[in-house]
């Protein structure tokens, strides 16, 4: 299940939907969405929270900067605006597209070695990553993922709920964690596939 979450995944060029999300700074509200993963190392997201009148209560972009990524995240109503480089409280940006759309990591020319019968490890030389599969076969799988560096646990990820989009396997519900406070959980409630997405929505605004 994980050789075909990959093999799709290379045909998702642009995502637009929505999605109930929980997260620090992102509070829990239900959440457009709109990603652009057609550059690998340059992704770029938008989320954005209103409520029924109109109010717009969340907006966080990632885009690139001087050939970096950054995350922007504005919440209205507290008037507060975080910024953040590279990382985001532990997960790498270039990951998070990714790790939004449930697309489980697989390195280049990792080894791989089977931990036990419902696991397995994906190891580089840089980094080591660890699957665990619960309920393994069709859609009623559950995937859970460690990406481990130096046997520590920097990232944790579960992938549920899979069911077919336009012939593309892809999980509903997805949590992230790095094992400490921090704690992000996406409940996918509809997602469209490779449609036209305006550059514009990845623009950062200069008043945020």
């Amino acid at each position: 299940i994980i050789t075909r979450l990959k093999n799709h995944s290379q045909h998702i060029q642009t995502v637009r939907g929505k999605a109930w999300i929980a997260a620090v700074d992102l509070g829990s509200i239900a959440t457009h969405v709109v990603i652009n993963r057609s550059l690998t190392m340059k992704p770029k997201m938008r989320l954005e929270a209103h409520d029924p009148f109109g109010i717009t209560h969340m907006l966080a972009i990632l885009s690139s900067e001087k050939d970096k990524l950054k995350l922007v995240i504005k919440n209205f109503d507290e008037d507060k605006t975080s910024n953040y480089f590279e990382h985001w409280d532990g997960i790498p940006l270039e990951l998070l597209t990714d790790l939004f759309l449930g697309i489980p990591q697989i390195p280049a020319k990792s080894k791989v070695t089977q931990t036990d019968i419902d696991s397995f490890t994906l190891s580089t030389n840089s980094q080591e990553q660890q699957y665990f599969l619960e309920w393994p076969m069709g859609e009623e799988a559950v995937i859970s993922g460690f990406l481990l560096k130096k046997q520590k646990i920097k990232i944790g990820a579960q992938f549920s709920k899979f069911e077919h989009e336009n012939g593309i396997l892809l999980p509903k519900e997805i949590k992230i964690s790095d094992h400490s406070q921090f704690e992000i959980r996406i409940r996918w409630q509809e997602r469209e596939i490779n449609v036209n997405v305006p550059s514009a929505s990845f623009i950062i605004p200069e008043n945020l």
